[in-house]
């Protein structure tokens, strides 16, 4: 009789297990194979096995980095998503569509780092990007500059005009 009673046990037991597993919420399972931003109008759910968290040093701000950079990127790709609304200083430089803006401009010798802007409403999101141009016609990358011309910034557009437009892509329909 004392062994038929750890046996009885251990039956009650895995059947309790087996319930509980069964009963988990799907929701769990997702938000392990996704990472998860809460902005104010959304929830932005991006795959693990193509962006990672970074640090966020502000409640209002989440960067997050992709995996696997472009290639002709130096770095991956880092988007923020600021919870709150794009205020007019934010909306730096050329305005390509009503709520778009792109910025180019020389940090390191040889690279062009481009940020795109893309105010949501409630939030808004910035990508930032940097490219190896050693050899971009027209465009000095061999010069830390912080504004490119209108003749270079038209120039290094159209040749990331690829890399742009996918970017662009990205922010409109994932972020």
């Amino acid at each position: 009789m004392t062994r038929r009673i750890p046996v009885v046990v251990l039956v009650l037991v895995l059947l309790v297990s087996g319930v509980a597993l069964a009963q988990t919420p799907t929701a769990s399972k997702e938000s392990a194979s996704d990472y998860i931003v809460s902005a104010p109008s959304r929830t932005i759910r991006l795959a693990r096995a193509d962006w990672t968290a970074m640090t966020n040093d502000y409640e209002w701000a989440e960067n997050v980095e992709e995996i696997r950079k472009g290639p002709r990127e130096e770095f991956e790709r880092v988007v923020t998503v600021f919870k709150l609304p794009m205020t007019e200083d934010r909306r730096i430089g050329e305005m390509i569509s009503p709520n778009e803006y792109v910025e180019m401009f020389v940090v390191n010798t040889g690279m062009l780092t481009v940020q795109v802007r893309l105010d949501k409403g409630s939030y808004y999101v910035m990508s930032r990007q940097t490219f190896t141009a050693p050899s971009v016609p027209g465009v000095d990358t061999a010069r830390l500059q912080h504004d490119l011309s209108a003749l270079e910034f038209a120039r290094a557009r159209e040749a990331f005009q690829s890399e742009l437009d996918t970017t662009r892509y990205l922010l409109q329909s994932t972020f």
